[in-house]
């Protein structure tokens, strides 16, 4: 922790020359102006975590993009076009830079969320009563599983659609039992 103390403060000493720094410690909250983006580095001294934040400008704009897409789908949409549409989303929201390998992670936890919430409400097992406001309903989970599912699929550059249609022509022609 002291050596992430020590390069932040160094960090901040060397491109922050001129600005002022919100807090009373310098390692609290650092504004740093880069060209025409404003980036918040914020050390949680407490939990020892880095974060980084987008400046409000930025969140109103990615807020305001996202519901532009968002405002656009309808149910006359192909499943073409929801593709294409969880990929824009997923760009604004900064997602796109995770390799395949660390979205599939992403999906078996999600695939574990919506095991969990038809567990809930579709049987009779017993659930953890202090967590029950943790789990969601099935349909959001369902909807999680579609996204990230659609997000492996952009990743790798598979038409969803197509994928479908290639295995459901397969599977005309198997025996099923």
């Amino acid at each position: 922790f002291a050596v992430l103390a020590e390069w932040l403060n160094a960090l901040v000493s060397k491109t922050s020359k001129g600005n002022s720094f919100g807090g009373s410690n310098p390692l609290d909250c650092a504004k740093i102006n880069r060209k025409e983006l404003n980036f918040k580095y914020i050390l949680n001294l407490r939990f020892s975590s880095f974060y980084f934040y987008k400046s409000n400008k930025e969140e109103v704009s990615m807020n305001n993009k996202q519901l532009d897409l968002f405002n656009e789908l309808n149910e006359n949409k192909t499943l073409r076009e929801v593709q294409e549409y969880i990929k824009k989303v997923i760009e604004i929201r900064g997602f796109n830079k995770q390799s395949p390998e660390q979205t599939m992670l992403l999906l078996t936890e999600e695939v574990g969320e919506l095991a969990k919430a038809i567990r809930k409400d579709k049987t009779k097992m017993c659930i953890d009563n202090n967590k029950i406001n943790n789990y969601d309903t099935i349909e959001s989970e369902v909807a999680d599983v579609f996204i990230v599912l659609s997000t492996i699929c952009n990743e790798l550059n598979i038409d969803l659609y197509s994928a479908v249609k290639n295995k459901e022509k397969e599977n005309i022609n198997r025996k099923w039992s």
